[in-house]
């Protein structure tokens, strides 16, 4: 299995629209205004307002079609109706019938504590964000022509083949193997390149991420080493295992935390040159990194889960 760079034109769209109503980190035009301002008055109290949006109903407009990467809007369509029915049913059946290939690795990935934590704040407003979804959508399909040549443009450079097997050849997979003693629980890893995208990187699913075309290749050799580490230990696995299930279900968030600082912590064994790496200094973990660089666990990660949660609360990490 290889690591594969790849294009998604819906990721880039959805960014570039963000970054016209002032939504993705840079000033809006003017003639968005009024839209922005229908957008925050839906959904601005759960994330989804200037300067950059974030929050629930981000992942519901951006990374969960991105995923699918609809061809045309009228694949995008059938994506936010599918998006409009899981907040409904609560269900991700609609996807996986529609679109199984792509969608395998969902009922890992969206296990019930995960989903549950994505759709209670879509649900709770329910009417605003349908309402919401109908503008974007809209927004979309008006812009979807409109952005191909600046897209195509804007990626025409960029040197895919040479990233990709240099970033293959650093062996990730079984140096993130060696590290957990765990394997690698999909078949495929793929980086979708975005020129729009202030971010280093982010999921877009199981199997999937989204990295900024912005950055060098050392940056995007840590964005993928990052986001393959976190899937190593993983959360559904940890979610159901009797010694963790409590936990995750009490604190998921300081579960998460706990990952995130073991992948950042081990990540200096496979990547010993990132200097000051920005996935600490983005999520706050230097205090968390600190302390688990003086720990020596007495058995495998997911194993040493509860004892480290307990350390990190003793320690007033949690």
């Amino acid at each position: 299995m290889s690591i594969k760079l790849e294009r998604s034109y819906y990721a880039s769209l959805c960014w570039f629209g963000l970054k016209q109503i002032g939504f993705g980190g840079e000033a809006g035009e003017n003639n968005r205004a009024e839209l922005a301002a229908l957008l925050t008055a839906h959904v601005g109290g759960i994330g989804f307002q200037q300067p950059i949006a974030c929050g629930p109903f981000l992942k519901l407009i951006y990374q969960i079609p991105a995923s699918i990467n609809p061809k045309n809007p009228e694949e995008l369509a059938l994506v936010f109706s599918e998006c409009q029915e899981l907040i409904a049913t609560g269900s991700l059946e609609g996807f996986t019938d529609r679109w199984p290939k792509l969608t395998r690795y969902w009922d890992q990935w969206y296990y019930p504590q995960q989903l549950s934590s994505l759709l209670k704040p879509l649900v709770e407003n329910k009417a605003a964000v349908m309402e919401a979804m109908q503008l974007w959508e809209n927004y979309m399909r008006e812009i979807w022509p409109d952005y191909e040549e600046l897209y195509q443009e804007k990626l025409k450079d960029y040197p895919f083949e040479e990233y990709q097997d240099k970033i293959n050849s650093l062996n990730l997979l079984e140096r993130w193997k060696t590290e957990f003693g765990v394997e690698y629980p999909y078949s495929e890893f793929r980086v979708v390149i975005c020129p729009e995208t202030p971010t280093l990187a982010c999921d877009l699913g199981p199997e999937k991420i989204v990295a900024g075309s912005r950055y060098d290749l050392a940056n995007l050799e840590n964005a993928v080493a990052h986001q393959l580490g976190v899937r190593y230990p993983a959360l559904n696995r940890i979610a159901e295992a009797p010694a963790t299930k409590l936990l995750m279900n009490s604190d998921f968030e300081g579960m998460v935390k706990l990952i995130e600082t073991e992948v950042c912590v081990r990540k200096l064994n496979i990547l010993p040159q990132i200097g000051n790496d920005g996935f600490v200094t983005a999520q706050g973990l230097q205090s968390w990194v600190n302390w688990r660089v003086k720990i020596e666990p007495d058995s495998t990660f997911e194993d040493s889960l509860p004892a480290l949660y307990q350390q990190a609360k003793d320690a007033g990490l949690l």
